[in-house]
């Protein structure tokens, strides 16, 4: 895993905080309640990245807590957040979403699977964040550790389907 990458997931997780703390005050509806799940998956995430980078010690516990946390923040619950042409501001949601669903849908799929993988592998103590997986279903998923994989699919995710801050 390198270490620009980290760089930039972390950079990320802290942009999405800081914006996301304002914007919130200024949502309704289910734009706040998208903005909301956003909200807990990035604290999750800063979480699971910080320990990554060897920032925190390694914690198994909260580790599987943060992936917990994602997955319930995901799949279908996601999804019924972002009903078509749903761009009441603040949202930063892009008409993309909308445009290309199937790719947005997936995406959301895959983040909740990739979530469920970090949950279970937590256990392995740090050498989990590089357990390796590869999936037997018909999707083609590349082989690659599960935590690096969570990060760049909420990463995929943003660079396509969210407005720039």
């Amino acid at each position: 895993m390198s270490f620009g990458f980290l760089r930039a997931a972390f950079f990320i997780v802290l942009l999405t905080a800081g914006s996301a703390a304002f914007a919130h005050s200024t949502a309704t509806g289910i734009v706040k309640e998208r903005m909301e799940s956003m909200k807990a998956i990035g604290k999750a995430t800063k979480s699971i990245v910080a320990m990554m980078q060897g920032k925190q010690d390694y914690d198994p516990t909260a580790i599987s807590a943060a992936a917990a946390s994602i997955k319930e923040h995901g799949g279908e619950g996601l999804l019924a957040k972002f009903p078509k042409d749903s761009l009441d501001p603040p949202s930063e949601a892009l008409p993309a979403i909308w445009q290309d669903w199937v790719t947005f849908k997936t995406l959301n799929e895959d983040l909740r699977r990739e979530a469920a993988l970090l949950e279970t592998v937590a256990a392995n103590g740090p050498e989990g964040f590089g357990t390796v997986v590869t999936y037997t279903d018909d999707r083609a998923q590349p082989a690659g550790p599960v935590a690096t994989r969570l990060l760049k699919t909420c990463k995929s995710c943003h660079d396509k389907f969210r407005e720039e801050d």
